[in-house]
């Protein structure tokens, strides 16, 4: 009850995970044939072992500004082994590989300031640090394809700068949740190609730096009885900052694979009361991504412009003390437009 709160704890994982991948010979109709042929078997062993501390604390400096600070200490280790049952086209494997191994540790922290402009109103600053664990990457399926890969990718980190607004308007019936950030993104983990000269095999690397500058909206109404309003929207820039140290995969400049500068949604949800304390609701959600694209470089041949699209849903429904029937309508307008691609080249 007193100005100064603390939060410790501690994380720990493991994990086991089997990748297998065939090409296995098919009849005439497509499907599996009862006894096929491998054209290649292969199959990948992963292990994943972490274990992170974490502490928090916040003191009230006044009865209107708090100050907070947070730091992790994290530690994974990743090992791999893969084993080349069968060799493209059908001949012996190369069999079990060496084991691929990687691991990190560090330190990452998060600070925040926060102020009450009123009792409705709080205004923010936050510093907060992140990463993303390295890899290993597959020396079967590049001997496969006759390339060289490197061993694995490093980790990368961000750091993401905020300020916002949270406030609740109309007696709690409305919030109003504003957030304006810019991301550092370093060692930017990217899809590589590595080729013979005639096959292209993708791995994982890492890259230069980034940035991501966007503002995030949120509101939540109340305005009737029964009836419930959301609207979230996030205007995004997302953009290397620095030449890849391959200048061909990525230049300053290029935009974020997969990042859309623009993502809205709308939801409402209507409740009320039946006869014999049934009740009945009706609702909807609207989503929207803008375009954006799935490399870096457009002389990538991995390179594709996803158009924008946009997502209509209805239900409705009734519901008693301990059972509900509904019905469930998605993808009204059966918009079919394509919302990623895989190519092998």
């Amino acid at each position: 009850e007193g100005p100064f709160q603390i939060l410790t704890g501690a994380f720990y994982q493991k994990e086991k995970r089997t990748f297998r991948s065939a090409i296995l010979s098919a009849g005439t109709d497509g499907n599996i044939e009862a006894d096929p042929f491998a054209f290649l078997d292969r199959e990948v062993d992963t292990d994943v072992e972490e274990i992170a501390f974490f502490g928090e604390a916040s003191v009230d400096i006044t009865d209107r500004l708090t100050a907070t600070g947070g730091l992790r200490y994290y530690d994974f280790d990743i090992s791999e082994v893969s084993n080349a049952i069968t060799a493209f086209g059908g001949g012996p494997g190369a069999g079990i590989g060496a084991v691929q191994s990687s691991s990190d540790n560090g330190f990452i922290f998060k600070g925040n300031i926060s102020y009450a402009l009123t009792s409705d109103i709080n205004a923010y600053v936050q510093v907060a640090e992140g990463f993303r664990s390295g890899g290993t990457n597959d020396q079967t399926a590049a001997a496969i394809a006759n390339v060289t890969i490197p061993a694995g990718f490093s980790p990368d980190s961000l750091i993401n700068y905020e300020v916002g607004l949270k406030s609740q308007w109309a007696d709690g019936r409305v919030t109003t949740n504003v957030a304006a950030y810019m991301i550092d993104w370093s060692d930017i983990q990217i899809q590589d190609q590595a080729t013979d000269g005639q096959l292209t095999f993708p791995f994982r690397g890492n890259g230069g730096g980034a940035k991501v500058t966007g503002i995030e909206i949120e509101i939540s109404a109340q305005p009737v009885e029964g009836l419930s309003l959301d609207a979230t929207a996030n205007f995004a820039n997302a953009r290397l900052t620095e030449d890849n140290p391959i200048p061909s995969t990525g230049l300053d400049g290029d935009d974020i694979p997969y990042v859309p500068s623009t993502t809205l949604s709308f939801s409402a949800q209507y409740e009320w009361a039946l006869a014999n304390g049934l009740m009945a609701d009706i609702g909807g959600d609207f989503s929207y991504i803008s375009s954006r694209n799935t490399e870096l470089r457009p002389n990538n041949p991995l390179f594709v412009e996803l158009k924008s699209y946009s997502l209509l849903n209805l239900r409705a429904g009734i519901s008693g003390d301990s059972w509900r029937a509904g019905l469930v309508v998605n993808n009204v307008t059966n918009n079919d437009e394509v919302v990623d691609i895989f190519r092998i080249i």
